[in-house]
């Protein structure tokens, strides 16, 4: 019986370290476990890609990229990018600019990707598909730049209901001579435009007329038969200067107009258009009368730049009408005018606010340039180029008066000035026509 008491104690001991052992390795795996769970966790918490950020975050990123990387990478990454890009403010204050070598598949697929985009900018050469593609996606487009040499149907972009600043380059029609197209009426009945710009056209006196009639919100109009614009009324920056009168006409700019006749001055001259800042017409036939008794017969108070170059019949006669119609000047182009020292006393003592004075090849004499310092103190450029009778020693004074003047002498040779304002010289294309 003893024996067999002390066997069972003995395997009473084995059991209970079997337990023990038992209980030990329970316990190692629980920590195991833990520590996988631990480095699961850990690791799925590591495993978070920029797919999972918030659509705030996710749209400052795409404000950083440039447009080209948001269509040809970014749209191409996942469905939920692709559907981000298409709101609106991503593309908010964004221009695309195509060139000629743009594939027209190609550029219609970057328009179905941004259909909320508010500027584009295309020089084409035969993409006639582009338009209507444009006007069935496009429907937040402000601002729309078109330049090269194939039909457009402009009639259709009067669908476009928030179109405010339209660019055309009507190369092709001004190589065939196509003056009166009928989808060129279109242009006229878009109501919300406010900035027209149409170049190389070889347009009419009642092209110009129509589209300051038909447009109630229209503030600049640019008509021009060649393509690029004098500096001091670059249409490629316009600053809304006058935010208190957000539909008045304030920019009619007409450069060589087929027929400049009395119709457009006498609508220029209508009441409702006395708030002008700025008037080019030229080249004219317009005489001291029409002036006197048309144009300068009520103030424009607010008349900044005023350009009547290329009028031989204009003279010392209607100047006097100019000046107290426009007494704030601060542009004045009258290159190519009769006109002699007797208007330039009257500059002397009205005109106190000029910046620019352009004389290319008129009478006036260098005697009155003296005063100039004085009754010009924010004069910064002065064109006296073909002018006979201005002598170099009156006009180099002028230097030393005012130092950051750029003065084009009678030779056509640039006096004065740094030399990064000869980029801004506001009548480099009269000098360069005429000189």
């Amino acid at each position: 019986m003893k024996r067999t008491y002390i066997c069972h104690i003995v395997q009473l001991k084995q059991a209970l370290l079997v337990i023990n052992n038992i209980k030990k390795q329970q316990r190692v795996m629980d920590l195991d476990t833990e520590k996988e769970e631990a480095m699961e966790m850990s690791s799925s918490e590591s495993s978070l890609t920029v797919l999972d950020l918030p659509p705030e975050v996710t749209y400052m990123i795409f404000s950083l990229l440039d447009v080209s990387h948001l269509f040809q990478s970014v749209q191409y990454v996942c469905n939920h990018w692709h559907e981000l890009l298409q709101a609106v403010h991503v593309w908010k204050g964004r221009r695309l600019i195509f060139g000629r070598d743009m594939p027209c598949h190609q550029l219609m697929n970057y328009i179905r990707c941004a259909p909320s985009i508010d500027a584009i900018s295309y020089s084409y050469s035969s993409c006639h598909r582009f338009v209507p593609c444009l006007i069935s996606h496009c429907f937040n487009l402000s601002w729309l730049k078109l330049h090269g040499d194939f039909h457009v149907p402009y009639s259709a972009l009067k669908n476009l209901v928030n179109l405010q600043h339209l660019d055309l380059d009507l190369r092709w029609k001004f190589e065939k001579k196509h003056d009166n197209d009928p989808s060129l009426t279109g242009i006229w009945t878009i109501p919300t435009i406010k900035t027209l710009i149409v170049r190389n056209f070889n347009y009419n006196e009642g092209f110009v007329i129509e589209c300051i009639k038909n447009c109630p919100n229209l503030q600049h109009i640019y008509m021009s038969k060649v393509e690029n614009f004098e500096t001091y009324v670059d249409p490629e920056n316009i600053e809304e200067e006058n935010k208190s009168l957000p539909n008045q006409l304030q920019t009619v700019y007409v450069s060589g107009l087929q027929n400049a006749g009395r119709e457009l001055l006498k609508l220029v001259a209508e009441p409702q258009y006395r708030t002008l800042r700025s008037l080019v017409i030229k080249p004219n036939e317009y005489t001291d009368k029409d002036f006197n008794n048309i144009l300068f017969c009520d103030k424009f108070p607010e008349m900044v730049t005023l350009d009547i170059g290329y009028s031989s019949n204009i003279t010392d006669k209607s100047m006097a009408s100019l000046v107290e119609s426009c007494p704030s000047l601060v542009n004045l182009c009258l290159s190519r005018c009769s006109i002699s020292d007797d208007a330039l006393k009257l500059f002397v003592q009205k005109l106190f606010c000029l910046e620019r004075l352009n004389l290319h090849g008129t009478l006036v004499s260098s005697d009155l340039f003296k005063h100039f310092p004085i009754c010009f103190p924010k004069l910064k450029a002065l064109n006296v180029c073909a002018c006979r009778f201005v002598h170099q020693c009156n006009v180099l004074p002028l230097l030393d008066s005012l130092p950051n003047i750029m003065i084009l002498d009678r030779r056509g040779d640039f006096v004065g000035g740094t030399g990064n304002f000869k980029t801004k010289w506001p009548f480099l294309s009269v000098r360069n026509a005429l000189a």
